[in-house]
């Protein structure tokens, strides 16, 4: 019900935090759904938790840097920044690419392993790879909608400089750091800490 709830609020959101913000709620109800059917947190749900956590934040430190240039604009007032921006385009389309579950990125990996580790089909993955299509869906219409079309000749308009780009490709370097860490790293003893953290809440 979260992963459904949040999809549909994500797809008729014109402020660009509150899309993330609920895609956030969506890729978080795919892990609660492993953790409720499987009773167990495989090493893969770690990574899995992880990545969408890098995800969401570099996707709002990336959209903060366009709120804190133009203001809090909405997706019907501003677009077309590619062409203006094209290091603000090429940090926006890689986060996309991690968050849509491409590899070699870490959510990708993450992902996969929650699925695998649920070998029998059962309604609840129905919707759940349902929400992974419908959040890949929206996240390219973000993309589409902030990267291409005309943009607005009235502004002027500042690409990312270096600090900021720094910032976008630490998370970017961690996302895919994450596809290649050792599930050996991931013992039972951080498996324990994260289920007793689940049990509190």
């Amino acid at each position: 019900f979260g992963a459904i709830y949040a999809s549909i609020k994500a797809v008729v959101q014109t402020d660009v935090p509150h899309l993330i913000a609920y895609a956030g709620v969506a890729f978080y109800s795919i892990l609660w759904w492993h953790i409720a059917s499987e009773s167990n947190m495989v090493p893969a749900a770690i990574v899995y938790a992880g990545a969408v956590l890098l995800v969401t934040a570099g996707m709002l430190l990336a959209w903060d840097r366009v709120r804190v240039r133009y203001g809090n604009l909405d997706l019907n007032n501003i677009g077309g920044l590619a062409h203006p921006m094209p290091k603000f385009a090429l940090c926006l389309a890689l986060l996309v690419m991690a968050a849509v579950g491409l590899p070699p990125f870490g959510l990708f990996f993450g992902y996969v392993g929650l699925l695998l580790s649920s070998p029998t089909m059962s309604a609840g993955m129905i919707i759940i790879l349902l929400t992974w299509f419908g959040l890949s869906w929206y996240l390219f219409k973000l993309m589409q909608r902030l990267l291409f079309g005309p943009h607005r000749a009235d502004l002027r308009y500042d690409d990312l400089r270096p600090a900021e780009i720094a910032a976008i490709a630490i998370i970017l370097v961690l996302l895919v750091l994450l596809s290649v860490v050792p599930h050996g790293w991931l013992g039972a003893e951080v498996n324990e800490v994260a289920l007793s953290i689940v049990e509190i809440k």
